[in-house]
């Protein structure tokens, strides 16, 4: 058995979140990381890439695994992220 979780997708104003993907793209991670630091006091930026979850049973599906559970968690990858935990078993 397998029993594991994964960002999905943000949950809303798409548009702003791309904006701010956008930007962080246009200036190198150093300056990005140094930003942070200064601004609220972080060592280093965490990205999160988000799986769609028909992508992750597409998945799971064309390598052998029964799905036996796929439970929809708030808040697991931070308050602006549609996450899953999937629990799954070889067949």
């Amino acid at each position: 058995m397998l029993i594991f979780q994964l960002p999905s997708e943000p949950i809303n104003n798409v548009v702003r979140f791309r904006l701010k993907q956008l930007i962080k793209r246009m200036f190198p991670t150093v300056l990005l990381g140094l930003y942070f630091k200064i601004r609220y006091g972080l060592p280093e930026i965490i990205e999160i890439f988000g799986i769609k979850g028909d992508k992750v049973i597409k998945f799971l599906e064309k390598n052998g695994t029964k799905i036996l559970d796929i439970i929809q968690e708030e808040q697991r990858a931070g308050k602006h992220w549609v996450s899953f935990r999937y629990c799954v078993t070889k067949e």
